[in-house]
């Protein structure tokens, strides 16, 4: 098994740095870059081998190329590993949760590790047969892993993927300009109202689609459950801001330290300003 104690310093590092999550720091930017070197080391090889990953145990997750320029790799950046240490510092808070966006299947592996039962959603054919691998490898019978997307109604949506970046595709006509060589095919999507019934945390990242989500949400759906989710432009940030605020629901943002966000100005409006948490607890569960 490979181990690397920086690595794992890391990972139990992130959740009492969490004053420092927000993005550009020179916190944020040394263990980003600490990060970039143990990663490629221990995660690099396309046969399966087992890497001790604390404190969720051991992880088996092979290298896959995911388009021209992304891979595998990048699944591990910094503001991921924060969510990661997020999951762990709730894990006897939550039992039954939701991986929208699962791509190839990262987080369902480490929510399952936290003992967490998990529903892991993905659309995209390529990504989803990679994700019933890693959940296979790693012997984990508590994620249920479905080959569809989640939105407004149980039906049939095109999806777009984007194959020189498979992480950027996305049900189509959510992106208004995607970029580079394209392909098009049709998904099976469920209604997020009727999955979400007796979850208390979901994961989001549903690229640019969360907007439609959370908008089918009332106060009385988030009582019992929290989000971590993903905001992929501004259109996208003001209508979940709006909406949450609307029906008294708080925000708590990466992008501010993980404080509750007041203004739409305290809302990442990309991957680069971090997630945010959405709960009717008074303050980020730590």
């Amino acid at each position: 098994m490979k181990k690397s104690e920086i690595l794992n310093k890391i990972i139990l590092a992130l959740s009492e740095a969490k004053d420092f999550h927000k993005p550009k720091n020179n916190i944020y930017e040394f263990f980003s870059v600490a990060l970039q070197k143990e990663i490629k080391k221990l995660f690099s090889n396309e046969n399966a081998e087992a890497v001790e990953f604390l404190p969720f145990g051991e992880i088996i997750f092979p290298y896959h190329k995911l388009g021209e320029a992304v891979d595998s790799l990048n699944l591990f950046e910094v503001d991921e590993m924060m969510v990661f240490s997020f999951y762990w510092a709730n894990k006897n808070r939550y039992k039954k949760v939701l991986d929208l966006g699962a791509n190839i299947g990262l987080h369902s592996v480490l929510m399952a590790k936290c003992g967490y039962t998990v529903d892991s959603y993905e659309p995209d054919p390529f990504h989803f047969k990679i994700l019933k691998e890693n959940i296979t490898i790693n012997g984990l019978n508590s994620v249920n892993a479905f080959n569809q997307a989640v939105s407004v109604t149980n039906t049939n949506l095109n999806f777009t993927r984007v194959k020189g970046n498979t992480m950027s595709s996305h049900i189509s006509g959510a992106k208004p300009s995607p970029y580079g060589d394209l392909e098009y095919f049709t998904v099976e999507a469920r209604s997020f109202k009727d999955i979400i019934k007796g979850t208390d945390f979901v994961k989001m990242d549903v690229e640019a689609h969360e907007k439609e989500l959370v908008k089918l949400t009332d106060r009385a759906d988030w009582e019992n459950m929290d989000a971590m989710v993903s905001i992929h432009n501004q259109e996208n940030a003001d209508a979940v801001f709006s909406h949450l605020t609307k029906i008294g629901v708080n925000i708590f943002s990466q992008f501010i330290n993980w404080k509750k966000a007041g203004k739409i100005e305290d809302i990442p409006i990309n991957h680069f300003g971090g997630s945010i948490l959405v709960s009717t607890k008074d303050e980020m569960p730590w």
